[in-house]
Order: C-alpha cells, then structure tokens, then sequence
C-alpha cells in the first residue's frame, strides 16, 4: 500500500503523526463489571476483525476512575488496538458513536487533523495495514502478547490523497462493502440450513417418511425377524440361550407397516467397549490405527489427529479390536454421536468408544443415521433412561431401535447418501463463495487505496476546469505551521 513513486497525481506519502493533533492510550482499571454500574471502557473485543466499534460485551469501570478531560472517546476519534496477539494488535475502527466511553490501556485513541486527514479514511487505512499484517511484522513480541507502541504507530506510513477524494473512496468503499457483506452474511446462514436439512432427512429416513412410496410400491417385503430366522438367528441360538422378541411396540411410536422394534444387542453380533486405561507408553508413531473420540464424526470416521498403537499391544487387547462395518459411538463428550468402520480401515482397536460388533439386523450406515438423530436427540434430551455421564454398553444394546425390512433399509440408505451429496455440493459452491467474497474485499481496499476506485481530484479539477490543492502541499503548510508553533514554544 505504500510507495510514494507509485502514489497518484495529488497523493503524498506521510507519518502518521504529521496527520494528527492527539495520540492518546487509555488507561488500566481492575474494578469492572459487565451489569452497567458506571463508566463504559472500552477493551480489544469492542474492535471486530472487520473494523468495526463491537458493543456485544461491554465492561463498566466505576465513574471516579475516569479522567473525563484526557481519556474519553468522542464521535470523529478513530480507535487503534495497541496490544493483544501478533496476529490481532493492530486492528482498528472508527468512532461514530455519540456516547462518550472510555478506554483501556490496550487501545489508543487517535485524533485526526480534519482538514488533512478525514477520520473514516485514516482508520479503513490502518486498519487495512492491519489485515496485510503490518503491524505483525512492527509490533514488540513479548510472551504472551505483542504490542505497537505510541511511537511506531505515529510513524506509520500513509498515502493520503486531496481530503475531497479520501471522503469519496470512504464513501464508495463503504457502499460496495455492504453489498459483499450482505452476500456474506447470507452464505454464513446455509451451513445452519444444512445442518438442519440433514438432520430432518436422517429423521424422515428413520421414521419412514423418506421411503413412504417406495413401501408402497414394493412387494415381497417381509419384516426383518422373518429375515432373520431364516439366515442370522440360527448360528446366534446355537452359540447359547438366545431369542428374538419384539418390543412392545404399545409403549413405543408407532412404526410403518412392516417395521420392528428391536434391541440393538439383538440384531448384532455384540456390543463392547474400547481400551479404557493407561495409554502413555503405548503410543507408535507408526502401526495399527487407535481411534478416539475426535475421529468419530456424524458425517463419518475423520483420519484428523489419528494415533497408533503396536502390533503387540493391539494384540493384547483384541477385545476392543476393529473391523470394517463395525458401529462406533461416543461415550463421553458428544456423547452418542457414531459412525461406521470404512471397508479401508482394515486393522484397527480404539479407546473408550461403544462398539456394535458387525450387525446384521440392519445396515451399519442405517444403524448411524439412527444413532445420529432420533437416539441422540433422545439421549441429550434424557428421554431414554441414559443419564450422559453412565453413557456405556448397555446403554447402546437396550436402546429401542426401528428396523424395516432389508430392502427398504438399502432405500434408505441410497436416498440418505444422494440427499446428503446434493447438501455437500451446496457446501463447495458455499465454500467458493466466501472465498470470492473474501477476495472481493481485498481487491476493493487494494483499488481504493490505489487511487482506482473513484476518480482522483487532480482528475476532476481538469474535467471541471478548476484548481485543486495536492496533499503534499497542504501537508508541507501544515508541517510549516507546527515547526513555527514549535519554535515560539521554545523560545518561552
């Protein structure tokens, strides 16, 4: 942004400090409250990354506290955050609010000689030099925090154009920035949207709603203990004492045709729990992936963060050991949330999770869409008996799961999957537009303080067959002025 060979006709390069009449920190106070008993004072949060004043939280000191002559905030000042993070110190807004506050030591006030340098132009320009990181590569870094001192920021580059021509670039500025942040605040509001769409789609699909006319057209469905009498249940009775019953569907919603109630340790092999104890040393940098909760997401197993354990000690505790098309399920934390083992995942073990061995009553993706939605809705609502800190095995093997036939299950999940591709798709396009919007705003900023975004003065002094006055000659007056102020001052 700056480089006085590349300025346009009119601009001039200067300090900061030539600019302004005041450069004033605020000042430190203990005693605060956010009930609005006295004085407000404003803090490095009451700056947004947008450069905008953010009276979302507010903190009052008491009134005595306040110097009312030196440490006040009036309309015109612009506000410049002086310490907080490398990435943050710097950011900066102007104050176009009538009421008078305070501020902290963290923040300094600037006030700007208003026939050279218009308040709303010097603080978009800081701020902007903020957002190329200036100021990260100025600051003093100290341990926790980095600061810019009173000093560096007076010494702040500017490139100012004629006063006329910084209120048209504020001006136009402001106005193609409301465009790009309404479209922004639009595409912030769809990831909600999907994320309730998804949900409703998981609740028809386990509800039945999702396959309503298919049911309706299909024949030769039959209920999934038919199903299973016939193929599962015979090796399962003869490994022990085992039947399958129905719940009693009168204490229970009310299923579609077809559709059963049944307890998920029924229609799977068995449910289990990972490897609960010490795992310090038991950590590889190499070998057989252990999952934990972070990798169970309801869109899926998320690689993020994987860790892994040995081959010798996965064998020592084969009993938490996983396979492809295995049900895992959060048990602390975001507490019932699941997802299925994928076919590539073919060796693994995991820490402190539910684990539904290899269903067969249901498809394993139907089994998460269940787990995801209607039981964890249940779950966090406390409707299933489950207090969340007792969330274990039995939990998960008692809880009253809806099946429909084979068939329809595969339906379900073929309509849940293309449902969710459409969602995902609008997710990218979501995705590119931020980043649009994002660049837009940088090539806006870029042309404004360019001298692209409105004509310059010099420009429409010719058009208009009149003088104009370059800010380098008026600064030259200004700085004239000071230098014999200074000097009488001296000589006193």
């Amino acid at each position: 942004m700056n480089g006085e060979s590349e300025l346009p006709e009119g601009w001039v390069s200067a300090k900061l400090g030539d600019l302004i009449s005041d450069i004033q920190p605020g000042f430190a106070c203990g005693e605060h409250n956010r009930e609005g008993d006295g004085y407000p004072h404003l803090r490095p949060m009451n700056i947004s990354i947008d450069g905008k004043i953010d009276l979302t939280v507010v903190k009052y000191i008491p009134s005595e506290k306040v110097d009312t002559e030196s440490k006040i905030l009036q309309f015109g000042d612009v506000l410049f955050n002086n310490t907080n993070s490398t990435e943050l110190v710097g950011k900066t807004a102007f104050y176009n609010l009538k009421e008078l506050r305070a501020f902290s030591n963290h923040m300094t006030r600037i006030r700007c000689i208003p026939k050279i340098l218009d308040s709303p132009y010097c603080a978009l320009y800081i701020h902007e030099l903020w957002r190329e990181g200036y100021f990260g590569e100025h600051c003093n870094k100290h341990v926790s925090q980095s600061s810019i001192s009173r000093n560096v920021l007076a010494e702040t580059p500017i490139n100012l154009p004629p006063l006329a021509e910084q209120r048209r670039i504020v001006a136009a500025v402001e106005q193609l920035l409301a465009r790009v942040n309404a479209s922004r605040e639009r595409l912030d509001r769809v990831p909600g949207l999907l994320k309730t769409f998804r949900q409703a789609v998981l609740a028809a699909a386990c509800s039945g709603r999702l396959t309503e006319g298919w049911r309706e057209r299909e024949e030769n469905l039959e209920p999934i203990s038919l199903f299973l009498k016939r193929t599962h249940l015979p090796k399962k009775v003869a490994r022990g004492n085992f039947r399958l019953k129905q719940l009693d569907p009168s204490k229970l919603p009310i299923l579609p045709k077809l559709w059963e109630w049944h307890h998920i340790h029924e229609v799977a092999e068995r449910v289990t729990v990972g490897y609960v104890g010490p795992m310090k040393d038991e950590y590889v940098c190499e070998g057989i992936p252990f999952l934990r909760s972070q990798n169970v997401r309801e869109g899926g197993f998320d690689p993020s963060g994987l860790i892994f354990i040995s081959k010798e000690f996965h064998d020592k505790i084969k009993k938490s050991a996983l396979e492809p098309r295995d049900l895992v399920i959060v048990r602390s934390g975001n507490v019932g949330t699941a997802c299925v083992i994928p076919d590539n995942l073919t060796e693994a073990n995991c820490s402190d999770l539910v684990i539904v061995k290899q269903p067969f009553g249901f498809i394993s993706e139907y089994g998460a869409y269940f787990l995801n939605s209607v039981a964890k809705s249940e779950i966090d609502a406390g409707k299933v008996g489950i207090a969340l800190s007792h969330f274990n095995t039995q939990s998960v093997a008692n809880l009253p799961m809806p099946i429909p036939p084979l068939p329809e299950q595969h339906e379900i999940v073929r309509r849940v999957e293309s449902l969710f591709a459409v969602a995902d798709r609008i997710e990218q396009r979501v995705a590119i537009g931020k980043e649009r919007a994002d660049r837009l705003t940088q090539a806006i900023l870029a042309k404004a303080f360019r001298g692209e975004l409105v004509p310059t003065e010099a420009e429409l002094a010719r058009r208009e067959g009149r003088e104009y006055e370059p800010a380098g000659v008026l600064l030259e007056r200004i700085l004239a002025s000071r230098e014999k102020k200074d000097k009488k001052e001296n000589r006193q």
